[in-house]
């Protein structure tokens, strides 16, 4: 393991050292598993909510139940453009 020096904010410094307290672990470990965890997310990319955050809610004049009723859409839709017989 290589050693190395970081500078904190004073808050996460203190928060960061409550937690390992209460789990019983180093601050290391602590500080690791932090850089671990986002290193681990950035590896994955962004989700596909980070990606459409944006659009959420951008539509206008949808059925405001789409949500909960959208494979009744779906089908709805699909009647409509191949007739009833489409599967």
């Amino acid at each position: 393991m290589k050693t190395t020096t970081v500078q904190l904010p004073e808050p996460i410094y203190k928060k960061a050292i409550a937690k390992a307290r209460r789990l019983g672990v180093s601050q290391s470990k602590i500080f690791r598993d932090a850089i671990e965890k986002d290193l681990a997310e950035e590896a994955n990319g962004p989700t596909m909510f980070d990606v459409m955050k944006d659009m959420c809610g951008c539509i206008k004049g949808g059925p405001s139940d789409m949500a909960a009723r959208h494979k009744d859409y779906y089908r709805q839709a699909m009647v409509k453009k191949y007739g009833k017989n489409h599967h």
